[in-house]
């Protein structure tokens, strides 16, 4: 119990993400362990951040239900799966995968989303464009999409006007983290959508301008 009396679940997928990472090197590069042995590792500890039965408290297994950075590699892990013939690991993570992205497409018309445990989040509609993006639910991808136009200017500056803690209250906050995961986001939606007009309001001049007359102007 990292945290008092909880551990969080979204910690894990840090975990397995960096066992991944180093599961594609040649074993020539690697020096503690081989590369099927971080692959290994990382299909064992992504399994313990989705699958709820592996948990015997109401808060993990809540939480082993949510979005996350793993919208980013879960596509190249469930490929490597196939590829090394672990198909029982494969066939358990990808249906808890299509379970979280049914769900979270049905509940896309109320925006469920977008609502972390900081309210309004790109930590939540980010990974959640990520995801619907990449699984092909493009309708649902571009709700998603529209919040993540809307934020591309700040980063987490909800934290500005529903302040948790003190420091949260004195400046808006260019978090590199969710700024990215933003980024990345929008980058999935784009691959699958294919349109940069889905996401460029009509009034933008088409001839160039300043990058700051756009801002000032229009955004």
């Amino acid at each position: 119990m990292l945290y008092g009396d909880f551990y969080r679940v979204m910690d894990f997928e840090y975990i397995g993400h960096v066992f991944f990472l180093l599961s594609q090197f040649d074993d020539e590069i690697l020096m503690e362990n081989s590369a099927h042995n971080y692959f290994r590792w990382a299909s064992e500890v992504f399994n313990l951040r989705v699958n709820p039965e592996l948990h015997d408290n109401q808060r993990a297994k809540e939480e082993t239900q949510m979005l996350g950075l793993f919208f980013l590699y879960i596509d190249d892990l469930l490929k490597s799966l196939k590829e090394e013939g672990l198909t029982r690991r494969y066939e358990q993570i990808s249906g808890i995968w299509n379970r979280i992205i049914d769900r979270v497409a049905d509940e896309s018309i109320h925006y469920s989303g977008a609502v972390t445990e900081h309210f309004y989040d790109n930590a939540g509609f980010g990974p959640s464009a990520g995801a619907l993006s990449i699984f092909g639910r493009k309708e649902e991808a571009k709700r998603y999409g529209e919040l993540l136009l809307a934020n591309i200017g700040y980063s987490n500056d909800f934290r500005a006007q529903n302040p948790d803690r003190w420091w949260e209250a004195l400046s808006y906050m260019i978090h590199s983290l969710w700024g990215g995961v933003s980024a990345a986001a929008m980058l999935k939606i784009y691959e699958a959508i294919h349109k940069t007009e889905v996401f460029l309001p009509d009034s933008l001049p088409t001839a160039p301008v300043p990058l700051t007359g756009i801002w000032e102007k229009k955004w």
